[in-house]
């Protein structure tokens, strides 16, 4: 099946390689060699090199033998351009049919009947480098939305401890707190830190415990321990805040039952 090989060049280095067929293009990343390792070591690259399609090799015993060799076009492009050109290779397949069509019927003005050739391709700078508005938009939104989530989570912080605090005696103190608890989870959510999420569940596990709902807070409290002990790298300090939530839990729910039987 006819295809074409499209050996590709930055800097006098070998970049990668590229086998452009009618059913599919193979994208054949290669080691960084310099050019006059690839083959016939001519350096001109202003426009198209024909290389002859048979050499004749004399043989030991004197015959006279023909050689194949594959023929190559040699050409510059701008670097972007040609990122452009094997996008549109790679997605559309009437656009790789009309190009494979395009260099074979080019080459039969040269060669007959050639099914295989080689297009070396040497990358330039473009003269004018090309700003990526949307995606600077893009990373601006993400880095003023990471910087105010921050700082949500640090004020929500100091507020749920001071609550936290507060609710050991009073009940309505204690609910605000798991309330902060709450929001700072969804907060945790956006930013993706697991260690920070986990922190926040244990946070609401302790308002539950201070308003005496012990089951569900076990239930919290148990699934981050086996967690953090479960990763591979285990978080001291949150198996250190689990067992201290721990130790709390089983205080409180101490009292509380002698409340009760009382």
């Amino acid at each position: 099946m006819a295809h074409m090989k499209i050996v590709v060049y930055s800097n006098n280095c070998l970049w990668e390689q590229l086998i452009v067929g009618y059913d599919t293009i193979v994208n054949k990343v290669t080691e960084m060699k310099r050019r006059e390792d690839f083959g016939d070591g001519d350096n001109d690259i202003g426009g198209f090199e024909i290389v002859s399609h048979r050499d004749l090799v004399i043989q030991s015993d004197g015959d006279q033998v023909a050689k194949k060799h594959r023929t190559k076009f040699s050409l510059s492009l701008n670097s972007l351009i040609f990122s452009y050109f094997v996008k549109v290779l790679q997605c559309s397949g009437q656009f790789r049919i009309c190009v494979l069509d395009y260099w074979l019927n080019k080459m039969k003005y040269h060669i007959p009947n050639c099914k295989n050739l080689t297009l070396k391709v040497t990358l330039v700078e473009p003269p004018n480098q090309v700003l990526d508005y949307n995606w600077c938009h893009r990373i601006n939104y993400m880095v003023m939305e990471r910087s105010e989530l921050d700082n949500a989570m640090s004020w929500l912080s100091t507020l749920g401890g001071a609550y936290s605090a507060l609710g050991d005696h009073f009940s309505h103190c204690a609910e605000m707190a798991g309330r902060i608890s709450i929001r700072q989870f969804q907060l945790a959510l956006r930013l993706g830190d697991p260690s920070t999420v986990a922190r926040c569940k244990l946070y609401i596990a302790l308002s539950l415990i201070q308003n005496y709902r012990f089951k569900p807070a076990q239930h919290i409290i148990e699934t981050q321990y086996h967690l953090a002990m479960d990763s591979a790298s285990p978080d001291t300090r949150l198996i250190r805040m689990c067992r201290g939530i721990w130790s709390k839990l089983r205080y409180e729910r101490s009292q509380y039952l002698k409340r009760t039987k009382v």
